[in-house]
């Protein structure tokens, strides 16, 4: 959708260090901006720790940038040398890394290339959630004495 006009304001926000991030305007995105993790290079080679570091990025700035919702794939499951899964983890720990310092985003949403992908952050979703459930606000009322 984006088209010619993402793909000149990338180059033109480049060069972006591998584990580094690049933001442009959305252009006719449904999105005002679109942020560019660096998770590889052109010689595709990649390890989680440079996915965790681009992904880190990303996030810092989105928040820099004040959004509250911010939408991505799992970086480097696709197209890099680290297996999908590996990848779909460091992603993962990546957020939670972020979650855990103030941060004006209120909504990540984990997109998913194809099913698998899809299962893999489903079974990390509910395994994070388990070992620590959501936190339910006290909304008894106290009778008055």
């Amino acid at each position: 959708m984006g088209g010619e006009y993402l793909e000149t304001a990338a180059i033109n926000a480049g060069p972006v260090e591998v584990g580094q991030a690049a933001v442009t305007p959305g252009g006719r995105l449904k999105s005002r901006w679109l942020i560019h993790a660096a998770a590889w290079g052109q010689d595709m080679m990649t390890s989680v720790v440079k996915i965790r570091q681009a992904i880190n990025a990303a996030l810092r700035l989105a928040a820099e940038k004040a959004c509250v919702t911010v939408a991505l794939p799992p970086a480097g499951a696709e197209r890099s040398n680290v297996a999908v899964v590996h990848a779909v983890e460091a992603t993962f720990l990546a957020i939670v890394e972020h979650c855990l310092q103030p941060t004006p985003l209120r909504e990540i949403r984990l997109l998913a290339v194809d099913a698998m992908t899809e299962d893999l952050l489903n079974r990390l979703i509910r395994s994070a959630l388990s070992a620590n459930p959501p936190v339910q606000p006290d909304i008894s009322k106290e009778e008055p004495s």
